[in-house]
C-alpha cells in the first residue's frame, strides 16, 4: 500500500508540463510580504560573472545581469533540519551602481515648472517588470539589471540585493569593465 501511495505521488508531482523547460510558474497576483523569521532566508543561487564591455560600448548599456535568489525557510524533518522553498513571496530590489537609463518601472508623475518629475527612480535599469517581483512556485526570485558600461579602460560595480518586509539578502556585486 505504501508503495502505491508513493508511486501515485511521484506520478502526480511530475505531471505538470511547464511552458518553458526548467522554469516554475510565476504568478505574483497573490504574492505576500515575507517576515524576519529566524529560519527564513534569501540566498543567491546564480553565478556572479564579471562583465567586459567593448571600447565601442563605453558609456552605453551592457548585457543584462540575471541574478536568481532562493527564498527558503527552515523546517524540521525526521532527519533533522531542512530548507523548504517559499513560493509567491514579493520582493523589492535594491540596486546600486551605474545602470541603464531604461525607465520601465519608473513612473512619470508629470511636470513641475516644465520639467519632468519621476517617481520610483531607484528602479531605473531594471528591465524585469515590477509585476514579476516575487518568488516563483519553486521559491526562486529572479531579477534582471542592465548595468552601464564604464568609460574605456575603467571599471565599475553594480550590487543587487533583495528584500521582503524586514528580510534582506546579502548584496551581490558584479564588476563591469570596459576595454
Amino acid at each position: 500500500m505504501k508503495r502505491l501511495i508513493w508511486t501515485l505521488l511521484a506520478l502526480t508531482s511530475c505531471s505538470y508540463q511547464p511552458e518553458d523547460a526548467g522554469l516554475c510558474k510565476l504568478n505574483c497576483s497573490k504574492a505576500i510580504i515575507g517576515s524576519n523569521d529566524p529560519g527564513m532566508s534569501i540566498k543567491l543561487q546564480s553565478s556572479t560573472s564579471n562583465i567586459i564591455c567593448s571600447a565601442a560600448n563605453a558609456n552605453k548599456d551592457s548585457v543584462p545581469i540575471v541574478a536568481q535568489f532562493l527564498v527558503s525557510e527552515k523546517v524540521a524533518t525526521n532527519s533533522g533540519d531542512g530548507q523548504r522553498p517559499v513560493p509567491n513571496l514579493s520582493f523589492d530590489p535594491i540596486v546600486n551602481g551605474a545602470r541603464s537609463t531604461s525607465e520601465r518601472n519608473v513612473i512619470n508623475a508629470g511636470k513641475i515648472e516644465g520639467t519632468d518629475v519621476y517617481e520610483n527612480i531607484r528602479y531605473i535599469g531594471i528591465p524585469t517588470p515590477s509585476s514579476n517581483w516575487c518568488s516563483d512556485s519553486c521559491g526562486v526570485a529572479t531579477i534582471e539589471v542592465t548595468p552601464l558600461c564604464p568609460p574605456s579602460g575603467k571599471d565599475s560595480e553594480v550590487s543587487i540585493q533583495l528584500h521582503t518586509g524586514p528580510l534582506y539578502s546579502d548584496p551581490v556585486t558584479f564588476k563591469i569593465s570596459t576595454e
